[in-house]
């Protein structure tokens, strides 16, 4: 655990604060935070957005991965929650 939070340190201290190797960050948040993947989108150009979650307080952050498996912290807070998308209607349900 010491060594995730020391990786880091190292990441801030380089101007890359809330960057690493994909694993790196999520292996962090799971440990410091108890956040495990929720969710993602993929954007057009590959690019990975990824919620994680922890589904006891409320903490989530939010990530961005490039194609090469570099992540950046983008968003992080608590309190989320989250509400399932209701099926669109057709137009025959509709009538």
């Amino acid at each position: 655990m010491a060594a995730f939070g020391a990786a880091f340190l190292m990441l801030a201290a380089s101007g890359s604060a809330g960057c690493g190797e994909r694993r790196s960050v999520i292996d962090y948040l799971t440990i410091r935070y108890g956040e495990r993947p929720a969710g993602l989108g993929i954007r057009p150009d590959g690019a990975v957005l990824e919620l994680l979650q922890d589904r006891r307080d409320g903490s989530w952050t939010v990530l961005l991965s490039d194609r090469e498996g570099r992540s950046c912290i983008v968003a992080a807070g608590r309190g989320l929650r989250l509400y399932r998308a209701k099926p669109k209607q057709t137009d025959e349900e509709a009538v």
